[in-house]
C-alpha cells in the first residue's frame, strides 16, 4: 500500500512538472518582444506592419522619395529624398530646362587681339540634343556656332566653320562661357586655318 501511494506521488509531481514546462505562453515563444518605430505589432506574424515610405524589421528605413512625396521631372529619378535629373535639365524637380536661360538675342561687346568690336547675336535652341544650342551671327560675321549648355556653364566644341567675309576661307573655332542673369561671359579663340592666325577674344553679351 505504501508503495502504491508513493507510486501516485511521484506520478503527481511529474504531472505538475510536466504542466507547468509546457503551459508556458506560445505567445512568448513565439513572437519575441520587437519594437516597432513607426508601425503596428502583428500579434499573428511576430512582425512589424510598416506603414507606406518605411521597412526594415522595425520600420526603421525610411524611403524619403515617398514620404516627402517627391515627383521628378523630365526624366528625373528620386535618391534618398532628392531629385537626380537627367542631363540637360535641373531643378528641385527637374523642371528647369538648362539652355533656356541662354535663348534670346544679345548685345555684345567683343575684346580680342586683333581688336574692339560690338554687333548682335541669336542663341536658339538646336534640333539635335536637349543640351546643345545655336550662336547666330557669331563674331560678327554671320556665322553659326554651335555650343553644349550644362547648367549655367557653355562649351564651344572644337568645329570648322566656312567665313563668307573676304579673306573667305575657313575658321576653327572653339571656347567655353558662362551665364549669370542676363550676361552671359564668352571666352575663345578663331584660328584661321589658311594664314595661321589666331585671334582670342573675351566677349561681354548682355541680354537685351
Amino acid at each position: 500500500m505504501k508503495n502504491v501511494n508513493l507510486f501516485f506521488f511521484l506520478l503527481s509531481i511529474c504531472i505538475i512538472i510536466f504542466f507547468t514546462e509546457s503551459c508556458s505562453p506560445m505567445d512568448d515563444e513565439m513572437c519575441p518582444a520587437i519594437e516597432c518605430n513607426t508601425g503596428n505589432f502583428n500579434e499573428e506574424t511576430c512582425t512589424c506592419d510598416c506603414p507606406e515610405g518605411f521597412s526594415g524589421t522595425n520600420c526603421q528605413t525610411e524611403d524619403l522619395c515617398i514620404t516627402q512625396n517627391v515627383e521628378c521631372e523630365n526624366g528625373g529619378t528620386c535618391v534618398d529624398g532628392t531629385c537626380e535629373c537627367t542631363e540637360g535639365y535641373s531643378g528641385t524637380s527637374c523642371e528647369i530646362e538648362d539652355r533656356a536661360q541662354f535663348i534670346g538675342d544679345y548685345d555684345v561687346n567683343d575684346f580680342c587681339d586683333f581688336g574692339m568690336s560690338s554687333y548682335t547675336i541669336s542663341i536658339t535652341d538646336s534640333s539635335s540634343t536637349i543640351t546643345e544650342i545655336i550662336i547666330e551671327n557669331f563674331y560678327g560675321i554671320g556665322i553659326e556656332v554651335e555650343a553644349r549648355v550644362s547648367g549655367d556653364q557653355l562649351t564651344i566644341p572644337a568645329q570648322d566653320v566656312f567665313i563668307p567675309i573676304p579673306p573667305q576661307g575657313t575658321a576653327r573655332i572653339e571656347g567655353s562661357g558662362s551665364i549669370s542673369g542676363n550676361v552671359l561671359s564668352l571666352t575663345f579663340s578663331l584660328t584661321n586655318i589658311d594664314s595661321g592666325l589666331t585671334d582670342n577674344c573675351n566677349s561681354t553679351c548682355t541680354k537685351q
